[in-house]
């Protein structure tokens, strides 16, 4: 008897779902009834694939747009996600419609504006790419991403035609450069071979000629992939200090470097 009644609930509500359609959720289910003038995001379940969703509002104004649509292997259904804009701050009522026919009416606050959270770094940035960064809305859940500047290296001082430059990488390994001076040219200057423990260090040398004073890049290439990049300043010719490090006498000339 009790196996008769269950059954008998879980076909009524299997009847008032596919009637009704499913819930509705924000892209990180802070709440259903939370919007910002910004625009929110909010996901909607169906079961079909074909079903047509759409919106009303009190809000006049307000406008939305489907990002995209996606079948959801978690809970059997289709998810579509809407970007929804209101263009007045307040209590609205928003009304949705699957194939036209009423399923859910919502009494929401739309706060004036997002208030974003500190937010977190989701891709840390390097020498050679920008980082970014990560917001959450705390009244809506909507969320944005925000690139962060590359990592700026040192500028090394340096002259034309005396600048060395060491890559560690395998003796196997092909090292190529680039740079913002298009005619910068390089040559191999030679490698040393460090042995630590059971492992080894193969540090080729590249004595690089810029063709123009001024600030330069340097890309580094190994195997075609980019894995560093180096800035100089780069001085016309040398200027050279004197220091003496012996005084001459009668028998002997002094030195000086």
């Amino acid at each position: 008897m009790k196996l008769k009644k269950a059954i008998a609930c879980i076909s009524i509500i299997s009847l008032l779902l596919g009637v009704l359609g499913w819930p509705s959720i924000h892209s990180n289910a802070v709440s259903l009834y939370a919007f910002c003038i910004g625009g929110t995001t909010t996901l909607i379940s169906h079961q079909n694939e074909d079903d047509i969703l759409t919106f009303e509002s009190d809000d006049l104004g307000m406008t939305y747009e489907k990002v995209k649509s996606e079948w959801s292997s978690t809970t059997g259904n289709y998810v579509d996600y809407f970007f929804i804009r209101f263009s007045t701050a307040g209590q609205h009522k928003l009304i949705e419609y699957c194939n036209g026919k009423q399923r859910l009416e919502r009494n929401v606050t739309v706060n004036p504006s997002h208030s974003w959270n500190e937010g977190y770094v989701s891709k840390t940035a390097t020498y050679l790419e920008p980082g970014e960064k990560k917001y959450t809305c705390t009244f809506c859940g909507e969320q944005k991403t925000e690139a962060t500047p590359k990592l700026e290296k040192p500028t090394v001082s340096t002259c034309m035609g005396d600048t060395t430059v060491s890559i560690n990488c395998k003796q196997t390994d092909t090292v190529t450069f680039t740079s913002d001076d298009p005619a910068m040219s390089y040559i191999f200057a030679g490698a040393s071979s460090i042995t630590i423990g059971s492992w080894g260090v193969y540090s080729p040398g590249y004595s690089i000629y810029f063709s123009t004073p001024g600030f330069h890049s340097l890309t580094v290439y190994i195997n075609g992939t980019a894995t560093d990049v180096m800035n100089f300043n780069v001085f016309l010719t040398h200027s050279w200090s004197e220091k003496i490090l012996t005084q001459p006498t009668c028998l002997y000339d002094g030195k000086k470097n």
